[in-house]
């Protein structure tokens, strides 16, 4: 076969050999074209997945984190490092991130009714406009980081979170904070009844015991949830 300008050119393959109208460097032109077409269509399509996940840091507040705190949580302190990093790596993709906490009205009428009692008799906390209640210093919110209030164990419940993240098309939702029983739960399971992907950095999120910890990310793993470690999910995304 002949071109227009009369170059052919004859390409072996395997015992066949094949002829072309076009020129060995034509070909090559249109081979890296192909490729570079093709990586580029593959890092818009993993930057696209990427910007549909958002973090949720639930209850890293100075009365659930801080040493003798009126409800310190055991194991709170000793996950700050993994939710920082966790924290830096959503900062440096550009990710939405939400800071999920409680507050509490001093007067107990929105408490959950469990609690009602110890909290008027032995001591408040998460009262709004006081230290307990704010975020620790380690992950204070930035600008444009949303702060959801909550204030039953869920994220979820009575609260904005799924409204915002569907607004803002988000698929996927990383999960962290205090503690493994009770809100991390709640807010897990109720993410999956939502619809969405969901993973729990199991090694920024704290319990009382490891036992504790352990029996808990059966359970989430059961029902689809994955569990990974801060430096596993950072090393994944890379």
């Amino acid at each position: 076969m002949t071109s227009l300008d009369g170059c052919v050119c004859n390409i072996s393959v395997g015992c066949c050999t094949l002829t072309t109208p076009f020129s060995m460097d034509e070909i090559i032109y249109w081979h890296i074209k192909y490729l570079v077409l093709s990586w580029d269509n593959t890092l818009r399509k993993k930057e696209e997945k990427m910007k549909n996940k958002a973090l949720i840091i639930i209850d890293m507040q100075n009365d659930f984190v801080l040493p003798n705190a009126p409800q310190c949580v055991d194991g709170a302190l000793e996950i700050i490092p993994s939710v920082q990093k966790l924290l830096a790596y959503f900062r440096e993709h550009s990710l939405p991130i939400f800071h999920v906490y409680r507050e509490y009205r001093a007067d107990g009428s929105d408490i959950e009714k469990t609690r009602l009692d110890d909290f008027l008799n032995h001591q408040k906390y998460c009262v709004p406009n006081t230290h307990g209640c704010e975020i620790i210093d380690e992950l204070t919110p930035m600008d444009g980081e949303s702060r959801v209030v909550k204030n039953r164990f869920s994220g979820f419940m009575n609260t904005e979170l799924d409204f915002i993240l569907r607004r803002l098309n988000i698929q996927s939702i990383v999960i962290c904070g205090v503690q493994y029983p009770n809100c991390i739960r709640a807010t897990v399971f109720d993410g999956v009844a939502l619809d969405y992907d969901v993973t729990l950095i199991t090694d920024a999120t704290g319990a009382k015991t490891e036992e504790i910890a352990k029996a808990n990310i059966v359970d989430m793993k059961n029902i689809g949830v994955s569990c990974i470690n801060t430096n596993a999910y950072i090393g994944k995304k890379k």
